[in-house]
Protein backbone atom coordinates (compact mmCIF):
# COMPACT_ATOMS: atom_id res chain seq x y z
CA UNK A 1 0.00 0.00 0.00
CA UNK A 2 1.59 3.27 -1.12
CA UNK A 3 0.44 6.29 0.91
CA UNK A 4 3.55 8.41 0.43
CA UNK A 5 2.81 12.02 1.41
CA UNK A 6 -0.86 11.23 2.09
CA UNK A 7 -2.90 13.69 4.17
CA UNK A 8 -4.56 11.62 6.89
CA UNK A 9 -4.87 14.24 9.60
CA UNK A 10 -7.38 13.12 12.23
CA UNK A 11 -8.11 9.92 10.30
CA UNK A 12 -10.03 7.17 12.11
CA UNK A 13 -7.84 4.12 11.60
CA UNK A 14 -8.70 2.23 14.77
CA UNK A 15 -7.42 -1.34 14.39
CA UNK A 16 -6.39 -0.48 10.84
CA UNK A 17 -4.37 -3.02 8.84
CA UNK A 18 -1.37 -1.07 7.53
CA UNK A 19 1.30 -3.73 7.76
CA UNK A 20 4.14 -2.94 5.37
CA UNK A 21 2.44 0.25 4.16
CA UNK A 22 4.52 3.05 2.66
CA UNK A 23 3.64 6.16 4.69
CA UNK A 24 6.77 8.21 4.03
CA UNK A 25 6.13 11.89 4.88
CA UNK A 26 2.42 11.16 5.45
CA UNK A 27 0.48 13.58 7.65
CA UNK A 28 -1.13 11.54 10.45
CA UNK A 29 -1.48 14.37 12.95
CA UNK A 30 -3.99 13.45 15.66
CA UNK A 31 -4.92 10.26 13.80
CA UNK A 32 -6.64 7.43 15.68
CA UNK A 33 -4.35 4.42 15.22
CA UNK A 34 -5.23 2.63 18.44
CA UNK A 35 -4.52 -1.11 18.14
CA UNK A 36 -3.52 -0.61 14.49
CA UNK A 37 -1.21 -3.08 12.74
CA UNK A 38 1.75 -1.10 11.39
CA UNK A 39 4.24 -3.96 11.37
CA UNK A 40 7.21 -3.12 9.09
CA UNK A 41 5.43 0.03 7.86
CA UNK A 42 7.64 2.81 6.47
CA UNK A 43 6.81 6.02 8.37
CA UNK A 44 10.03 7.86 7.63
CA UNK A 45 9.58 11.62 8.21
CA UNK A 46 5.85 11.09 8.80
CA UNK A 47 4.01 13.58 11.00
CA UNK A 48 2.37 11.70 13.88
CA UNK A 49 2.03 14.63 16.25
CA UNK A 50 -0.56 13.84 18.97
CA UNK A 51 -1.46 10.60 17.19
CA UNK A 52 -3.21 7.91 19.22
CA UNK A 53 -1.06 4.79 18.90
CA UNK A 54 -1.75 3.00 22.17
CA UNK A 55 -1.63 -0.80 21.87
CA UNK A 56 -0.56 -0.48 18.22
CA UNK A 57 1.86 -2.92 16.60
CA UNK A 58 4.87 -1.06 15.17
CA UNK A 59 7.21 -4.03 15.23
CA UNK A 60 10.20 -3.36 12.93
CA UNK A 61 8.53 -0.19 11.60
CA UNK A 62 10.71 2.54 10.09
CA UNK A 63 10.18 5.83 11.94
CA UNK A 64 13.40 7.62 11.02
CA UNK A 65 13.04 11.38 11.65
CA UNK A 66 9.31 10.95 12.24
CA UNK A 67 7.48 13.54 14.35
CA UNK A 68 5.75 11.93 17.32
CA UNK A 69 5.46 14.91 19.65
CA UNK A 70 2.81 14.31 22.36
CA UNK A 71 1.86 11.02 20.67
CA UNK A 72 0.17 8.35 22.79
CA UNK A 73 2.09 5.08 22.54
CA UNK A 74 0.98 3.40 25.77
CA UNK A 75 1.80 -0.34 25.63
CA UNK A 76 2.65 -0.05 21.91
CA UNK A 77 4.88 -2.75 20.40
CA UNK A 78 7.97 -1.06 18.91
CA UNK A 79 10.21 -4.12 19.01
CA UNK A 80 13.06 -3.67 16.53
CA UNK A 81 11.66 -0.37 15.25
CA UNK A 82 13.97 2.24 13.72
CA UNK A 83 13.39 5.59 15.46
CA UNK A 84 16.68 7.21 14.49
CA UNK A 85 16.39 10.98 14.78
CA UNK A 86 12.68 10.84 15.60
CA UNK A 87 11.06 13.56 17.73
CA UNK A 88 9.12 12.07 20.66
CA UNK A 89 9.03 15.19 22.80
CA UNK A 90 6.35 14.82 25.45
CA UNK A 91 5.25 11.45 24.08
CA UNK A 92 3.47 8.92 26.31
CA UNK A 93 5.29 5.57 26.15
CA UNK A 94 4.24 3.99 29.43
CA UNK A 95 4.63 0.23 29.18
CA UNK A 96 5.75 0.36 25.53
CA UNK A 97 8.01 -2.43 24.26
CA UNK A 98 11.10 -1.05 22.49
CA UNK A 99 13.25 -4.16 22.76
CA UNK A 100 16.07 -3.96 20.22
CA UNK A 101 14.79 -0.64 18.86
CA UNK A 102 17.18 1.91 17.34
CA UNK A 103 16.72 5.29 19.05
CA UNK A 104 20.01 6.85 17.96
CA UNK A 105 19.74 10.62 18.24
CA UNK A 106 16.06 10.41 19.18
CA UNK A 107 14.54 13.34 21.09
CA UNK A 108 12.65 12.03 24.13
CA UNK A 109 12.53 15.30 26.05
CA UNK A 110 9.77 15.20 28.66
CA UNK A 111 8.56 11.79 27.49
CA UNK A 112 6.86 9.42 29.92
CA UNK A 113 8.84 6.18 29.73
CA UNK A 114 7.58 4.51 32.91
CA UNK A 115 7.94 0.74 32.69
CA UNK A 116 8.91 0.93 29.01
CA UNK A 117 11.21 -1.87 27.82
CA UNK A 118 14.44 -0.82 26.06
CA UNK A 119 16.33 -4.11 26.40
CA UNK A 120 19.24 -4.37 23.93
CA UNK A 121 18.10 -1.07 22.40
CA UNK A 122 20.37 1.60 20.96
CA UNK A 123 19.90 5.01 22.60
CA UNK A 124 23.24 6.46 21.49
CA UNK A 125 23.08 10.26 21.61
CA UNK A 126 19.38 10.28 22.56
CA UNK A 127 18.03 13.29 24.48
CA UNK A 128 16.23 12.28 27.69
CA UNK A 129 15.99 15.63 29.45
CA UNK A 130 13.05 15.60 31.90
CA UNK A 131 12.02 12.15 30.65
CA UNK A 132 10.50 9.87 33.31
CA UNK A 133 12.34 6.54 33.39
CA UNK A 134 11.08 5.05 36.64
CA UNK A 135 10.64 1.32 36.19
CA UNK A 136 11.99 1.43 32.61
CA UNK A 137 13.97 -1.69 31.65
CA UNK A 138 17.30 -0.55 30.17
CA UNK A 139 19.22 -3.78 30.62
CA UNK A 140 21.66 -4.27 27.78
CA UNK A 141 20.76 -0.93 26.16
CA UNK A 142 23.51 1.26 24.66
CA UNK A 143 23.37 4.59 26.51
CA UNK A 144 26.53 6.07 24.98
CA UNK A 145 26.32 9.87 24.80
CA UNK A 146 22.79 10.05 26.20
CA UNK A 147 21.85 13.64 27.09
CA UNK A 148 20.11 14.73 30.32
CA UNK A 149 18.99 11.28 31.51
CA UNK A 150 17.73 10.89 35.08
CA UNK A 151 17.97 7.14 35.63
CA UNK A 152 16.35 7.21 39.07
CA UNK A 153 14.27 4.07 39.43
CA UNK A 154 15.33 2.66 36.05
CA UNK A 155 16.36 -1.00 35.77
CA UNK A 156 19.94 -1.30 34.52
CA UNK A 157 21.01 -4.67 35.96
CA UNK A 158 19.47 -8.10 36.51
CA UNK A 159 19.92 -7.86 40.28
CA UNK A 160 17.61 -4.84 40.38
CA UNK A 161 14.79 -7.07 39.16
CA UNK A 162 15.28 -9.28 42.21
CA UNK A 163 15.30 -6.34 44.62
CA UNK A 164 11.98 -4.87 43.48
CA UNK A 165 8.76 -6.23 42.13
CA UNK A 166 8.82 -8.03 38.84
CA UNK A 167 7.21 -6.08 35.97
CA UNK A 168 3.56 -7.03 35.62
CA UNK A 169 3.94 -9.15 32.50
CA UNK A 170 3.50 -12.84 31.69
CA UNK A 171 0.08 -14.36 32.27
CA UNK A 172 -1.70 -11.04 32.76
CA UNK A 173 -0.42 -9.72 29.42
CA UNK A 174 -1.50 -12.94 27.70
CA UNK A 175 -5.01 -12.45 29.09
CA UNK A 176 -4.96 -8.79 28.02
CA UNK A 177 -3.95 -9.60 24.45
CA UNK A 178 -6.61 -12.30 24.12
CA UNK A 179 -9.49 -9.83 24.23
CA UNK A 180 -10.90 -7.91 21.27
CA UNK A 181 -13.24 -5.75 23.31
CA UNK A 182 -11.52 -2.36 23.55
CA UNK A 183 -13.08 -1.38 26.87
CA UNK A 184 -11.94 -4.67 28.40
CA UNK A 185 -8.39 -4.15 27.10
CA UNK A 186 -8.37 -0.58 28.40
CA UNK A 187 -9.37 -1.62 31.92
CA UNK A 188 -6.84 -4.45 32.02
CA UNK A 189 -4.12 -2.12 30.67
CA UNK A 190 -4.70 0.29 33.55
CA UNK A 191 -4.18 -2.61 35.95
CA UNK A 192 -0.99 -3.70 34.19
CA UNK A 193 0.46 -0.22 34.46
CA UNK A 194 -0.29 0.19 38.15
CA UNK A 195 3.02 -0.44 39.89
CA UNK A 196 1.26 -1.01 43.21
CA UNK A 197 -0.17 -4.28 41.96
CA UNK A 198 1.45 -7.67 41.60
CA UNK A 199 0.82 -10.52 39.18
CA UNK A 200 -1.50 -12.53 41.48
CA UNK A 201 -3.60 -9.48 42.31
CA UNK A 202 -3.85 -8.47 38.65
CA UNK A 203 -5.03 -11.90 37.49
CA UNK A 204 -7.69 -11.92 40.22
CA UNK A 205 -8.89 -8.44 39.20
CA UNK A 206 -8.83 -9.35 35.49
CA UNK A 207 -11.20 -12.25 36.06
CA UNK A 208 -13.46 -10.00 38.14
CA UNK A 209 -13.59 -7.55 35.22
CA UNK A 210 -14.36 -10.35 32.77
CA UNK A 211 -17.08 -11.73 35.02
CA UNK A 212 -18.71 -8.30 35.41
CA UNK A 213 -18.64 -7.60 31.67
CA UNK A 214 -20.18 -10.92 30.69
CA UNK A 215 -22.82 -10.79 33.43
CA UNK A 216 -23.80 -7.35 32.13
CA UNK A 217 -24.00 -8.74 28.60
CA UNK A 218 -26.22 -11.63 29.72
CA UNK A 219 -28.48 -9.24 31.66
CA UNK A 220 -28.76 -6.95 28.65
CA UNK A 221 -29.56 -9.91 26.38
CA UNK A 222 -32.44 -11.11 28.60
CA UNK A 223 -33.71 -7.57 29.07
CA UNK A 224 -34.01 -7.07 25.30
CA UNK A 225 -35.64 -10.50 24.88
CA UNK A 226 -38.28 -9.73 27.51
CA UNK A 227 -38.81 -6.28 26.08
CA UNK A 228 -39.45 -7.73 22.62
CA UNK A 229 -41.94 -10.26 24.07
CA UNK A 230 -43.88 -7.45 25.74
Amino acid sequence: MDLTGATLEGAKLFRGHLSGANLIKANLTNADLISANLTSANLREANLREAKLSQSNLREAILRQAILRQANLITANLTGANLTGADLTGAELTGANLTGANLTGTNLTGANLRRAIFREGNLTGATLTRAVLRGADLRGADLTGVIGADLTGAILRDDQMQQGRQPTQGVAYEIHNAFDNFETKKRITLLLLDNRTNQKFIIKKVFMIIQTIYLNRISAHYFHQNKNKN
